[in-house]
């Protein structure tokens, strides 16, 4: 038996913080219309582990545990030191930056998706290093992907009652699309129509809304986690590449620069930003393109930080 050293235990504190930021950072992005969390799950290298953990959650090992209150065991077979550690991160982000989010989404659009876009556009190319072969099949697919999410986020937005059954399957809709790369949770609210009221309900404490949306959600990522893991065991590469698809194909969504800036009733159509104003270069744009690479070289960061601790702590 491995005898702990004393330098083991700052690695395990540090790959927790690490866990619980990751999941900061994918409650954020699914808080922004446009935006995938599992976009980040991907380019942070935890995709197929997170994929893993929501599948053991609806298997008969993890509720024979729970049934017989072997919660150690329960804990273990969804390797719950991960998830919790995840999840934590991504409430807290949910429950505390909504607010925040909102706010700067609505007085700062085209900053907050210039930063987004160089973020997702970034991203593109720490994924597909988890591609092990190029085959004529696997091109196809990333290219197939890519046209799938660039005509999914160009749908016009519907406007539906918010009945408690309506905001069930949105909570199992959005949730689904939260782990899938280039479709974001609070996009698919936003082609549903009640993207602001949902939102709204997290900043007002509405318990009864945000426990039907959460109900629906759990439902949603069980069921879309038993199909994902099936798919990546088959046919991984060709499944990675129709995702890192989505990624790009997503990004027609949040360029920063539209019509009537960004709406959850209409959909504005995409536009060159005016390089000048009177002859004097246009500030927003400068400030845009600076987030746009912020954002690009946050992800190469990141990549390169998670690289490093998962070597440390294999």
């Amino acid at each position: 038996m491995a005898i702990a050293t004393k330098n083991q235990a700052p690695l395990s504190l540090k790959t927790h913080l690490l866990t619980f930021l990751q999941g900061l950072a994918i409650g954020s992005a699914n808080a922004i219309p446009g935006v995938s969390g599992g976009t980040l799950a991907l380019v942070f290298g935890i995709y197929e582990k997170l994929i893993s953990s929501i599948k053991a959650l609806a298997h008969k090992p993890f509720w024979q545990a729970v049934l017989k209150f072997r919660i150690a065991e329960a804990f273990k077979v969804v390797n719950g030191g991960f998830l919790s550690v995840l999840i934590a991160g991504a409430l807290f982000a949910l429950l505390t930056l909504a607010r925040g989010l909102e706010w700067g989404f609505q007085s700062y659009p085209v900053y907050i998706l210039s930063f987004f876009f160089g973020l997702i556009l970034a991203s593109v190319l720490p994924v597909s290093r988890y591609i092990k072969r190029w085959k004529p099949r696997t091109i196809l697919a990333f290219i197939g992907g890519t046209l799938i999410g660039f005509v999914l986020v160009g749908l016009t937005p519907t406007n539906l009652p918010n009945t408690w059954p309506f905001l069930f399957f949105s909570g199992a809709l959005a949730a689904s699309a939260m782990i899938v790369p280039g479709i974001s949770g609070a996009f698919i609210l936003v082609l549903l129509g009640n993207y602001e009221y949902i939102l709204g309900a997290v900043n007002g404490r509405d318990l009864g809304a945000i426990a039907i949306v959460g109900i629906g959600a759990v439902m949603g990522l069980l069921s879309l986690s038993q199909l994902l893991s099936w798919l990546f065991k088959r046919y991984h590469d060709t499944t990675l590449a129709l995702l890192a698809g989505f990624m790009l194909g997503s990004l027609r969504k949040i360029w920063p620069w539209k019509t009537g800036g960004f709406s959850d009733t209409e959909t504005p159509a995409n536009i060159w930003p005016a390089l000048s104003i009177n002859g004097t270069l246009n500030s927003e744009v400068l400030v845009s393109i600076a987030l746009i690479i912020f954002g690009a070289a946050l992800v190469l960061i990141l990549d390169f930080v998670g690289k490093k601790i998962s070597t440390q702590t294999s």
